[in-house]
């Protein structure tokens, strides 16, 4: 495969984030074969052939959006591997690395870096532990970053150190929200979406003191994994199949499209675990001119 195609692109999108092409893995060798999460039971089978017919569905959802998908190779050994959100972090051309927590994921790493190194990427090795763009994101020139379940607090200042961000650090405490792409995804400039019950009061205080509007899912719709979600400017896509969150999306301009990932759930991921954003813009001005920046 080649070098990763940037796009340039319209000054109109300025205010929307969107997806413009992003990493994924087929699932050739997924199964579920430890517990590194509350959603992962060894003894619940994992039908591969389900899980192929069901990444494929995304895949073409994606591209029908108007999503480039890259692809990398699945490591046998490597089960956890789909989830390509926790290859790392992207900023402009410059990946930090993943560090991750369970041992049974950090195989993984090399891959990743041998893959984006090969693409054109800078790679950022760090010390701490921090799992990459499923406890992070860029918005408005902060760095929000989950930390409490696999992310450390002491991770997630390394990373906001090297980006000369400032941090707004945000404490996790449900198990079942592992990840901060499990419980908030941020849709546009103007719109979070979140499930608040996963946050420290510190947390829910410092999201709510943001100028944007938040829209809460419930809890059958977290455990959905409703916020695990990619948009490509106007379709949300997740795999939630919420009539209710379908009414409050379509009221802020955007249109629900959900995919089932049920086998993927057995694992602790949905959409946004399966495909890491490669180019992105932009949540405000500062996003896009980055962005823009990077298809030089």
């Amino acid at each position: 495969m080649g070098r990763i195609v940037r796009r340039a692109v319209p000054r109109t999108l300025g205010r929307t984030r969107r997806v413009l092409s992003a990493l994924m893995c087929p699932p050739t060798h997924y199964t579920v074969c430890y517990s590194i999460n509350p959603w992962m039971k060894t003894d619940v089978r994992v039908d591969r052939g389900a899980a192929l017919r069901q990444w494929m569905t995304l895949v073409a959802a994606l591209e029908a959006g108007g999503v480039e998908i890259a692809l990398i190779k699945q490591a046998p050994s490597l089960p956890d591997m789909v989830f390509t959100s926790n290859a790392g972090l992207l900023y402009g051309n410059r990946l930090l690395l993943s560090r991750f927590g369970p041992s049974e994921r950090r195989g993984e790493e090399p891959l990743f870096a041998r893959w984006f190194v090969e693409h054109g990427f800078r790679i950022d090795v760090l010390d701490e532990t921090f799992e990459g763009a499923g406890d992070a994101f860029v918005f408005h020139g902060l760095l929000l970053a989950g930390y409490g379940q696999r992310s450390t607090l002491r991770g997630v200042r390394a990373v906001a150190e090297r980006l000369g961000l400032p941090l707004l650090p945000l404490r996790l405490t449900d198990p079942r929200f592992f990840h901060l792409d499990t419980c908030l995804s941020i849709l546009d400039s103007r719109t979070i979406l979140w499930y608040p019950d996963a946050f420290d009061g510190d947390a829910r205080g410092a999201l709510r003191s943001l100028d944007v509007q938040l829209i809460a899912v419930t809890e059958g719709e977290a455990l959905q994994f409703g916020c695990n979600a990619l948009t490509d400017g106007q379709n949300v896509y997740s795999t939630t199949d919420s009539l209710r969150l379908s009414q409050l999306l379509d009221d802020v301009g955007f249109t629900l499209h959900p995919i089932p990932l049920g086998a993927f759930l057995k694992g602790g991921g949905g959409v946004r675990c399966l495909a890491l954003p490669l180019v992105e813009v932009g949540a405000d001005e500062d996003d896009l001119d980055q962005a823009l920046a990077s298809t030089a």
